[in-house]
C-alpha cells in the first residue's frame, strides 16, 4: 500500500467521522424589520390598506382612545417573498394598553381570498408602559391583520410594527470546528506534498 493511498484513506475517514458533528444548519432567519402601520376603527374586512377606513401608514406616535368593549384593527403590508414564512410583532405603548386582547389573525390578497394562511403562536408579552402582541404566519399573504379588542378604557400613545422573514429550507454550513479540521487537512496535505517533492529530488 503506497504513502499516498494511505494518506488518502486517513483523510477521507477523519472527514466521515468529524464532518456530521461539524456541519451546521441555517434556517435562513432574516433580521427584524420595521414596517408600516395602519389601522382601523371599524372591521376593514378584505379592503386594502390606505383606503377607508384604514388610517395611515402612521408614524410611531399616535394618539388612539378607546373605551371598554372597542375594537381596532392592525395592518401591515407585506413587502417579503410570498413563498417564505415570518414572524411579526406589534408593540403598542400608552395607558392601559396591556388590557388589550388579541382576537384574531388573518391574511388579506386583493382578490378576496383570506384562505390557506396559518397563524400559529398568537400572543403577547408585557413591557413598561405597553405590551407586544406576535404571531407566526405561514405562507405570507399581500397584507395582514390583526384584531385587538380593548377590555378597558385606553390610549394608544405609540404603535409599531417588525417582521423577521424565514426561508423554509436548510442550507448546510460549517461551524467553528469544520473550518478548523478543514484547515488541519489541507496544511497536513500541503506538508505530505512538499516532503514528497524534496525526497524526490536527487542528492
Amino acid at each position: 500500500m503506497s504513502k499516498m493511498f494511505r494518506f488518502a484513506l486517513v483523510a477521507a475517514l477523519a472527514v466521515a467521522l468529524i464532518a456530521p458533528l461539524s456541519i451546521a444548519q441555517d434556517k435562513g432567519v432574516g433580521e427584524k424589520m420595521p414596517r408600516e402601520v395602519y389601522y382601523a376603527l371599524t372591521n376593514p374586512g378584505n379592503t386594502p390598506l390606505g383606503e377607508d377606513p384604514w388610517h395611515g401608514p402612521v408614524p410611531a406616535d399616535i394618539s388612539i382612545s378607546l373605551e371598554f368593549c372597542d375594537t381596532i384593527w392592525i395592518g401591515c403590508p407585506n413587502t417579503e417573498v410570498l413563498e417564505q414564512w415570518k414572524e411579526w410583532w406589534i408593540d403598542m405603548r400608552g395607558s392601559n394598553v396591556f388590557k388589550l386582547h388579541a382576537v384574531y389573525a388573518e391574511g388579506h390578497h386583493p382578490d378576496g381570498n383570506t384562505a390557506g394562511f396559518s397563524y400559529s403562536d398568537l400572543g403577547k408579552d408585557a413591557v413598561p408602559l405597553g405590551v407586544v402582541f406576535h404571531v407566526k404566519i405561514d405562507p405570507q399573504p399581500e397584507w395582514e391583520v390583526m384584531a385587538l379588542h380593548a377590555t378597558d378604557i385606553m390610549t394608544i400613545d405609540k404603535a409599531t410594527a417588525q417582521t423577521v422573514c424565514h426561508r423554509d429550507e436548510t442550507i448546510p454550513s460549517l461551524t467553528t470546528y469544520g473550518i478548523i479540521v478543514l484547515v488541519l487537512l489541507l496544511l497536513v496535505s500541503t506538508v505530505w506534498v512538499i516532503r514528497k517533492k524534496r525526497a524526490a529530488v536527487p542528492a
